[in-house]
């Protein structure tokens, strides 16, 4: 699990293009957030601490980024909305299920990032 940290924390980085390089070659916001989500603290994340991690490795505008995380959030099965209320505010954390990312899924938008995620090796086989 150390392992792995390291090689996400070497991920976001601002350093050089290279470390970038794993996130260009996987190009799909899907692979992006699930690895953001994968690594967050409690494997889970609020819509706005979500794009505050990945506006650093996209390169469009903020409003453009912001659109695209909604439309991947909302439309793929693999990403669970939990509602939690603070006194008043509610708030929406997002979680990622990998047992409903498909084979499909895993061969098209995780190929580049696998050994980020051992469990999905299988489903690409």
């Amino acid at each position: 699990m150390k392992n792995r940290t390291a090689k996400f924390e070497a991920l976001l980085r601002p350093a050089s293009c290279s470390q970038r390089g794993v996130f260009k070659r996987s190009t799909a916001y899907l692979a992006r957030i699930a690895v953001i989500l994968h690594y967050a603290p409690g494997k889970m994340l609020t819509f706005t601490r979500l794009v505050e991690r990945l506006v650093p490795l996209i390169p469009d505008d903020i409003v453009t980024v912001e659109n695209s995380i909604r439309v991947c959030l909302s439309n793929n099965k693999c990403f669970v909305r939990i509602p939690v209320t603070q006194n008043v505010i509610k708030r929406n954390h997002w979680k990622l299920d990998s047992n409903q990312i498909t084979a499909k899924m895993a061969h098209r938008h995780f190929k580049g990032i696998l050994q980020l995620f051992p469990e999905l090796a299988s489903k690409v086989e």
